[in-house]
């Protein structure tokens, strides 16, 4: 997977704010709205560690310490 990759993905599930859920390689991805059964191109885009740990919770911190 690289980024600007475009993958084909369809909506398996739906959360119950409406989003759809789509997998890829058995891990979650939301996407805004749609329906089930419904195709979506998403695009790959990169974040930092830097960026994942500004957005990092108390008990993710404990848990990533403990690993």
């Amino acid at each position: 997977m690289k980024k600007g990759e475009v993958l084909i993905l369809q909506i398996k599930e739906m959360d119950f704010k409406g989003n759809g859920i789509a997998f890829y390689e058995n891990k979650p991805v939301k996407i805004k709205g749609g329906v089930i059964g419904q195709k979506v191109e998403v695009k790959i885009r990169t974040v930092s560690y830097t960026h994942l740990r500004a957005h990092e919770t108390g008990r993710n911190l404990v848990c990533r310490l403990l690993l």
